[in-house]
């Protein structure tokens, strides 16, 4: 139990000193590491991907309210229904870490902070956050649990 919300915490610290820094760093230039990856400064008011970022202040203490139930559904499920194995315990805590950064972000600074750009050519991935990584990845171990946890 405290190896969970040890991970959580670290990821929530982790994803709010890179966005700190992507705060400093990236406020008037981007930085191109090598082609295909850069560090460029975005605030995303919507959901994951942009959606519905065009849809005005009433959409954003909306989407605030739903990501904060969303949050204490996961850590009810975590609590009560999850086995409790070390990969589900991690799967959870990396979706809750980056769910309560991703929502600090949006209330206090009224949308998200990503910084991570990949892209091709013109076409651009998303930009994303460490919170990102750490749903995207939470996500995937409760997934693989599911469906390799009894073989």
């Amino acid at each position: 139990m405290i190896l969970f919300y040890l991970m959580a915490g670290l990821i929530f610290l982790a994803d709010r000193a890179t966005k700190y820094l992507a705060l400093k760093a990236l406020a008037t230039q981007a930085y191109h590491l090598f082609p295909g990856f850069s560090f460029s400064l975005a605030f995303n008011t919507g959901v994951s991907f942009s959606f519905f970022a065009s849809s005005g202040a009433q959409s954003h203490w909306a989407l605030t309210m739903v990501v904060a139930i969303i949050v204490a559904l996961l850590i009810i499920v975590w609590r009560f229904f999850s086995s409790h194995s070390l990969l589900s315990n991690s799967g959870y805590a990396l979706i809750i870490g980056g769910a309560i950064g991703n929502f600090y972000d949006r209330l206090y600074f009224g949308g998200v902070i990503d910084f991570i750009d990949i892209y091709i050519g013109r076409w651009h991935f998303p930009t994303f956050n460490v919170a990102d990584i750490a749903l995207s990845l939470g996500f995937l171990l409760i997934v693989w649990e599911m469906l390799y946890a009894d073989e």
